[in-house]
């Protein structure tokens, strides 16, 4: 270690021997350097870190602001979710009314029908039962007073008349 002192002690002769009065305001003007890069670095340092602190305000106003809307936007959206439920309940309940309203008028509508559908068979009954018996008693006749064929010609167009009407 003596060695390295011993060393270090001749290089600094060597640059006093060299350099002399030079090496002192060289010294001088690398301090003065050093303070004015100190300064200047500080003051890069104060405005980046102003320029972060700035920075980091904008992020969290801008975090408040959408945080603030996604809160908003929730609850316009549960609204509409609600109201959304109720249209479609509204909706459901309408159907269902309507649907029995629709069962209650076929079944109105099959009761009339089945009704008329019975007074014209009770009616075509009748009419069948009136032709028949006035065929019977045609024949009857026919065969007791023993009628012409024009005669016969003539109920039977009678009696076909009376079957379309």
């Amino acid at each position: 270690m003596t060695q390295k002192n011993n060393e270090s002690e001749n290089l600094s002769r060597i640059k006093e021997i060299l350099f002399g009065d030079d090496l002192q305001s060289i010294d001088e003007q690398f301090a003065s350097y050093k303070e004015a890069n100190n300064k200047a670095f500080e003051q890069l340092k104060g405005e980046i870190e102003n320029r972060f602190s700035r920075i980091e305000e904008l992020l969290i106003t801008k975090n408040e602001i959408v945080e603030k809307v996604q809160e908003e936007t929730q609850e316009v959206q549960k609204t509409i979710n609600k109201d959304f439920k109720k249209d479609i309940t509204k909706v459901s309940l309408d159907v269902i009314k309507e649907k029995a309203r629709i069962e209650k008028v076929l079944i109105n509508n099959e009761d009339n029908f089945s009704e008329k559908i019975s007074k014209l068979e009770n009616q075509l009954k009748g009419m069948i039962e009136k032709t028949l018996e006035a065929s019977i008693s045609k024949f009857d006749e026919l065969n007791t007073n023993k009628l012409n064929k024009e005669v016969l010609a003539e109920v039977l167009s009678k009696l076909s008349e009376d079957i379309k009407k």
